[in-house]
């Protein structure tokens, strides 16, 4: 069962460990992006979810397809909205 907060967690850890596979830091990710280093400091440690549109900046950056992200997240708010848990 993954709730929507599972859901949430999983792009943070996710981009870690993505940064850790490139050797970036989040310094360069903030650099390469252009998004900032206190919004990228929200989104790892999880108090941020990032809009659709900086989420597609920080995925283009790291190459990344969105598919299965808009996927979990799509079905995370669905079945929460409906008292549900998947």
């Amino acid at each position: 069962v993954v709730t929507s907060e599972q859901a949430r967690e999983t792009l943070p850890v996710s981009i870690r460990r993505e940064l850790d596979r490139l050797g970036w830091s989040a310094y360069k990710l903030s650099k390469e992006s252009g998004v900032s280093q206190m919004t990228l400091s929200n989104i790892l440690s999880g108090k941020h979810e990032p809009k659709a549109a900086l989420l597609r900046t920080i995925a283009d950056t790291l190459e990344w397809e969105l598919t299965a992200f808009a996927y979990v997240q799509k079905k995370s708010e669905e079945f929460e909205r409906r008292g549900l848990t998947y």
